[in-house]
């Protein structure tokens, strides 16, 4: 996908567009190491940061830098890459199953955690990565999931902790749905964390790879195969039936978005 950027010179009202909205179009011709974008984000000193299939490109309004990442997963499986910003304004990013921070003296990513390639020996590898990460910003922690367990990543120390839940079957996205509780999905089971508590329960549900989106505390949506839209809320320590909702299945071409913070000037959307 090409990225579009659109700069809003007036404050967005609601339900509506300013007149003045310009649109600008970055693709490889200007300099962007893909045109395909996993995802953006923008830094406190107002970088953009894009991961595509190729890196991660930095764009500045003049120039895009493009950086490498390294992968010792050496699987198969379609590359994946994202890049995050943690609570200090630290730039990280993932290739495959690996993370990396950048580093501003070296001007390049630094590897700190590196996913050892039996990681990735399922007969599913072709298919999708056995990954998943959160961005726990108030916690300034990552969450990660492999097939291995759920483990914490402590960003002040830089150091992996493991956690009570040992293992899973493909694990592919973390949400977190309200301050204390988060919940990994896996293609089999909805896991459910309390990170206060460290305790979890699991139940069994077969949940496709797609977008799921925490839409308001205590609960989340999902898609199943016929691309109908699910409800799911936990009340009491346990998970409610799923809930079919009437959201346009045909919006789920929505991969992602992306809500910056307020800022003064002018308005920018990815």
């Amino acid at each position: 996908f090409t990225l579009l950027v659109l700069l809003l010179w007036s404050c967005v009202a609601a339900a509506q567009l300013p007149d003045d909205l310009i649109f600008r179009r970055y693709s490889a011709r200007d300099g962007l190491s893909d045109n395909y974008i996993f995802n953006v984000v923008e830094d406190n000193r107002h970088f953009i940061w894009a991961a595509t299939f190729q890196g991660v490109d930095r764009l500045d309004g003049v120039n895009v830098r493009n950086y490498s990442l390294t992968d010792s997963t050496k699987t198969d499986a379609q590359p994946s890459y994202e890049v995050l910003i943690d609570g200090s304004g630290g730039v990280w990013a993932t290739h495959n199953a690996n993370l990396s921070k950048y580093d501003p003296i070296q001007d390049r990513f630094l590897l700190k955690l590196q996913t050892k390639s039996n990681e990735f020996n399922g007969l599913n590898k072709k298919v999708k990565q056995k990954f998943a990460l959160l961005n726990d910003i108030p916690n300034q922690c990552f969450w990660i999931a492999r097939e291995t367990g759920l483990y914490r990543y402590d960003l002040n120390t830089e150091h992996l902790q493991t956690t009570p839940i040992r293992s899973f079957s493909t694990p592919f996205k973390i949400i977190k749905v309200n301050p204390t509780t988060i919940i990994i999905a896996t293609n089999e089971e909805w896991i459910c964390y309390d990170i206060r508590t460290q305790r979890s329960f699991r139940a069994p549900k077969p949940s496709t790879e797609w977008v799921i989106y925490s839409t308001k505390p205590n609960q989340w949506i999902y898609c199943d195969t016929k691309r109908r839209i699910w409800e799911i809320t936990i009340q009491n320590g346990q998970f409610s039936r799923p809930r079919l909702t009437d959201i346009n299945p045909e919006r789920s071409v929505i991969r992602s978005i992306t809500t910056l913070p307020n800022q003064t000037g002018p308005k920018v959307l990815w």
